[in-house]
């Protein structure tokens, strides 16, 4: 039996002999859904795209991130992922990682689990591991240039010569394997040699806080440039440790140095 009316009358006829009337009324609305549907998830597609674009032009907003190992724009990527340029982290002050978890939803950095500042316990969407633990992974990967941090203490990374930083809500085990069912955090840095310049900065605060970075990037030779740089972190505690004899700071306290160099 050929039922290719277009306007629903087959359908309605076999409805009615099944169903009855009422059938017959929800089968033709049925098959109008039907034949609406698609016409409007073909035209969605070219309407999106110069809107995508629009936006990242007006707005300035379009990051080239390298989420699925490769590199596009941050609008066309597929995952649920928060990133951050280098000029914006110098704007909201994130001077380490776990100042990044401040502005970004679903991100917990905690750096204080094992009493030393270098660690960074990562919980995205409530996972991650808190104690550090030298026979269990973490449930938040950390990668510097795409190399893995396999364990928390020494994540809490500084961020004086980023290019960007990128959050991936998890999981993501296909793209970036083990130890990433909460998500991964993307550590990009400059490349040496693509814009020499020298850079220095210093902050003082409250609570006898200092801190200072500088960071300079030169090339030595046609196919060799270099970059350094350095940071320091001081603060006074917020409170004695009572139960401890003579201890070696006040809690809270901070007195970091950190230094990175890389050549390209």
């Amino acid at each position: 039996m050929m039922m290719n009316n277009a306007n629903g009358t087959g359908f309605a006829v076999l409805a009615r002999r099944a169903l009855g009337h009422w059938g017959s009324v929800s089968v033709m609305a049925m098959a109008a859904l039907m034949a609406a549907s698609p016409a409007a998830a073909q035209t969605q597609p070219s309407a999106d795209a110069p809107a995508k674009a629009e936006v990242a032009d007006a707005n300035g907003i379009d990051i080239v991130v390298t989420a699925r190992r490769r590199e596009e724009s941050l609008l066309d990527t597929p995952i649920a992922i928060s990133a951050f340029g280098g000029e914006t982290l110098k704007a909201l002050n994130a001077r380490n990682l776990e100042d990044v978890g401040k502005y970004v939803p679903n991100l917990t950095i905690s750096r204080y689990g094992v009493g030393n500042t270098a660690q960074a316990a990562i919980f995205i969407r409530a996972i991650g591991l808190q104690d550090h633990l030298i026979t269990t992974d973490p449930g938040v990967g950390v990668y510097l240039d795409g190399v893995y941090l396999g364990r928390q203490l020494g994540s809490n990374l500084s961020l004086q010569n980023i290019e960007r930083v990128e959050v991936l809500r998890g999981p993501q085990g296909t793209l970036y394997g083990r130890n990433t069912l909460g998500g991964a955090v993307n550590i990009i840095t400059r490349k040496p040699g693509s814009e020499e310049s020298v850079e220095v900065d210093a902050q003082v605060g409250s609570r006898g806080r200092i801190n200072g970075s500088f960071y300079a990037d030169t090339r030595v030779a046609p196919t060799l440039a270099v970059s350094i740089n350095g940071s320091y972190q001081s603060r006074g505690g917020v409170g004695d440790a009572v139960n401890v004899s003579n201890p070696s700071a006040r809690i809270g306290e901070q007195n970091d140095f950190s230094g990175r160099a890389a050549a390209y």
